[in-house]
């Protein structure tokens, strides 16, 4: 399809990148289905005639795009913004679009095509006769997801597509019919979006009316958004196009592995077909054959027999042929093909392991120095700044076409799992044993599992102390207990409590819940803040909040691990809870002190642009 749609975006005046490249995308498509022409499927003689044959396979080019999805979008990737009422309309909107299943569908289908491509649109929205969009009148926001099949860049600099076509196949009434969806930049250098709908028929597109079209009779032919910024995010991987590397489109992560794909399914297949011929091969003499039209009746598919030519003279009639199973040096094959496939892939050389006949993934730690911990962080930076658009362009929406009253310059922060090939709960375990061995230090281990630095983690050595003989650890917390225990007027509850309690407010945003704290002092700390570190101090105390939650919820494991009584662990978790409540008060009284601190931000930003024409600085 996508020659009839080059040539249709042509015929509109537009030029896109070339079909030769589609064709290219085609073929790293039919490796990851796993049926790749001319390959999987051949033909064997078996000295009678040729027949035909379907190659085993891995399919590795899927197993590699799911790992790759799975460790870059997952679960644990969390999008945080500085605003509550941001945040709240960014987790309905993805919520509604089943972006946590779809996300990671994507990054699988951009791993495998190359490039796939996010497409925020309202619906319900009212437009005038010309095209101009009325604010606040629309029902929701969809997003659309488009692959590389779908996606037709129209004008790019440096990699960034400003203008795109995107395209979807719909059926109605038993025609198919292609949507095109064609983001543009007018003479003002605004978006326009023009809606049009063709018939496909015999790998020809016709010119048909949206009105005519069951669906689409409600589709403006032009939309005016009124916004200098994209309405659309191309997503791709963080690895140069060494097909052509002036396109802005990005390539398959095994898309120059080709061959490595062919060595481990030839390699796969020779070791499938050693157990499919290890049985007992029969070698037959024409006459111990019945003949049917003048043909020997050979199952074509049955390996057991081959047909000895007809002047075969010496041997039995048929004899039998046992073959010894190759077995070990196959495995050595296979794997070295798999070992070549992940280094290529990114992974490293031993992310898979042919291990008994099984696949399996390495379960090693991966450390910064590692080749597949620097693939990740790579392909980070471009899925961050990809979720940071997406989110901006949701945040725009929503003012625009749901009158939401959002901030649409929100700091917005993403935090990937970086954790992600150990199991947890097992390096707990070894760890704890090195500790009581004496390997490794009191203060290392709490450090490692309170996210806490060297300093802090030996200033509370007392607290591990007190709670190794029924005291408390230094707050780590899980679910359960609290003020109403019935443990609550017990000494070690007690004790616990007061000691967790110690430190309560010495958090940065302690000051917003302070007696005397007033708006404008809240609104000028958390500008100071902000100018001092270049974070929001929301974000941050929300991610103080988030660690001291996840303390709660871990607390039963971690206290009985150290020994500790259940009113010890009681305790322990009330405080965590008020020390939450704190927090989030503070929170709240950040929220209300947003206009002084954005009044902060602009006289200091004022301040700072006269400073400069006098060639200082104001703060």
């Amino acid at each position: 399809m996508s020659s009839a749609v080059i040539q249709k975006l042509k015929e509109l005046g537009y030029t896109t990148i070339s079909e030769e490249f589609y064709g290219q995308v085609d073929l790293w498509e039919s490796w990851y289905v796993g049926k790749v022409k001319g390959f999987h499927q051949y033909r064997r003689y078996n000295g009678h005639k040729w027949t035909k044959h379907n190659r085993a396979t891995l399919s590795m080019g899927k197993k590699v795009c799911e790992d790759w999805a799975n460790l870059l979008m997952n679960e644990k990737v969390k999008i945080t913004l500085e605003g509550k009422k941001e945040q709240d309309f960014i987790d309905r909107v993805l919520a509604e679009n089943n972006f946590t299943v779809k996300a990671n569908e994507m990054q699988e289908m951009k791993s495998a095509l190359g490039t796939v491509a996010y497409i925020p649109r309202v619906t319900g929205q009212g437009v005038t006769d010309s095209g101009e969009i009325i604010p606040g009148d629309a029902s929701s926001i969809v997003i659309d997801y488009a692959t590389m099949h779908d996606i037709y860049p129209l004008a790019w600099q440096n990699g960034f597509i400003y203008d795109c076509a995107f395209t979807s196949r719909v059926t109605r009434d038993g025609k198919d019919y292609v949507y095109f969806q064609i983001h543009r930049r007018a003479n003002d250098g605004t978006y326009v979006i023009e809606n049009r709908i063709y018939r496909y028929q015999n790998e020809q597109l016709s010119d048909e009316e949206l009105k005519n079209v069951s669906g689409f009779e409600r589709i403006p032919p032009v939309v005016y958004t009124g916004s200098n910024k994209r309405q659309f995010v191309i997503d791709k991987p963080n690895i140069a196009n060494n097909f052509n590397y002036l396109l802005p489109v990005g390539i398959s992560v095994f898309a120059n592995s080709i061959d490595v794909l062919r060595g481990v399914d030839t390699a796969y297949d020779c070791y499938v077909n050693e157990f499919e011929n290890g049985p007992m091969m029969m070698m037959v003499k024409m006459p111990a054959t019945k003949y049917e039209d003048g043909e020997p009746t050979l199952d074509d598919n049955d390996r057991r027999f081959y047909l000895l030519p007809e002047d075969t003279q010496q041997g039995s009639v048929v004899e039998t042929v046992a073959p010894e199973l190759r077995t070990a040096a196959l495995n050595v094959g296979l794997q070295d093909q798999l070992n070549m496939l992940s280094s290529k892939c990114g992974f490293g050389e031993t992310y898979y392991r042919f291990d008994g006949g099984s696949m399996a993934t390495a379960t090693q730690v991966i450390s910064e120095n590692s080749t597949m911990f620097r693939t990740i962080k790579k392909h980070e930076v471009i899925l961050e700044s990809v979720l940071v658009e997406l989110c901006r362009v949701l945040l725009r929406l929503g003012n625009k076409a749901l009158g939401a009253g959002l901030d649409e310059n929100v700091e917005i922060s993403i935090d990937f799992d970086d954790s992600i090939i150990e199991d947890k709960q097992s390096e707990f375990a070894r760890d704890l044993q090195m500790l009581n061995a004496g390997i490794m230090n009191a203060w290392e281990f709490r450090a490692k599992y309170m996210n806490e630095d060297e300093a802090t983690a030996k200033a509370a050595l007392p607290k591990m102390q007190d709670m190794v003989t029924g005291g408390v650890m230094g707050g780590r917390g899980g679910t359960g207990g609290g003020i109403g225990s019935r443990n609550a007027s017990s000494p070690d509850y007690k004790n616990s409590y007061n000691i967790e309690m110690e430190n309560a407010r010495s958090f940065e945003a302690a000051f917003a819940i302070e007696s005397g704290a007033t708006k404008e002092t809240t609104g000028y700390q958390m500008y100071v803040h902000q100018d001092v570190t270049g974070r929001s101090l929301i974000a941050d105390t929300r991610k103080d909040i988030d660690a001291l939650k996840r303390d709660l919820r871990e607390a039963n494991q971690m206290g009985k691990s150290y020994g500790m009584s259940q009113a010890s662990i009681d305790g322990m978790k009330a405080a965590l809870r008020e020390k939450i409540s704190l927090q989030e008060r503070a929170v709240t009284a950040m929220e209300g002190a947003r206009a002084e601190y954005e009044r902060y931000k602009r006289q200091a930003s004022a301040g700072n642009a006269k400073a400069k024409r006098r060639g200082g600085q104001w703060m």
